[in-house]
């Protein structure tokens, strides 16, 4: 997800970036699943332009080294389930309407899992723990951390749910009385500023039929 089309000109358009503050996707963290294969993709990527690249290295052990660290990378995440889906909230940006900002840092607010929904049961905020599981040695599982990945969950009425938003990189420590998280993240879309081609999806509810 990059942002959304808010005008159509005879040739040209204007999209608001997930970098404006005024936009606010609604969002759930996911780990593993989805989040792995983000991670696969990039890293196949990687490994077939390094095959082509001999000039990168000094050395061809150097190269082989390389490989050798992203096919055991490629191993593990390979086979991985469908994944957790954890806290819910929302995030924005701090650039300005109509401005392409360098900085890229969204900021996330009011994540928790405090209601039971069709991924699962909820979660105690601190412990992670399934709420009323009295069972003796519950497995905790925290509700963020760092690397989680951001989807849409489409409760904004805006976006359709699943599209990747964003990778977790800070999660702030909770105070005394606070009933959710805030965190910091990074969008998945690393070059909002050169962005050459996308995809246009239909908002929520698009029906043609009615245009």
């Amino acid at each position: 997800l990059i942002g959304v089309v808010e005008y159509v000109g005879y040739n040209k358009s204007r999209v608001r970036l997930i970098t404006d503050a005024g936009l606010i996707p609604s969002v759930r963290a996911l780990r593993g699943g989805n989040q792995d294969k983000t991670l696969l993709n990039t890293i196949e990527s990687l490994k077939d332009q390094i095959y082509s690249r001999d000039n990168l290295f000094s050395k061809s052990d150097d190269k082989q080294n390389l490989l050798n660290v992203l096919f055991e990378l490629k191993d593990k995440l390979s086979g991985t389930d469908e994944g957790k889906y954890l806290a819910k909230g929302e995030i924005f940006g701090s650039a300005q309407p109509l401005w392409r900002s360098r900085g890229s840092k969204l900021k996330g607010v009011g994540f928790n899992y405090d209601y039971a929904d069709e991924e699962g049961n909820p979660r105690d905020l601190r412990s992670g723990k399934l709420i009323n599981d009295k069972s003796i040695g519950a497995k905790a599982e925290p509700l963020l951390q760092k690397g989680d990945l951001l989807e849409t969950t489409g409760m904004d009425g805006i976006f359709p749910k699943g599209l990747q938003v964003a990778i977790v990189s800070k999660v702030n420590d909770l105070d005394d009385g606070d009933f959710a998280y805030d965190i910091e993240a990074k969008p998945t879309c690393s070059n909002l500023n050169e962005l050459e081609v996308v995809l246009v999806l239909p908002p929520i509810g698009f029906d043609q039929n009615y245009q």
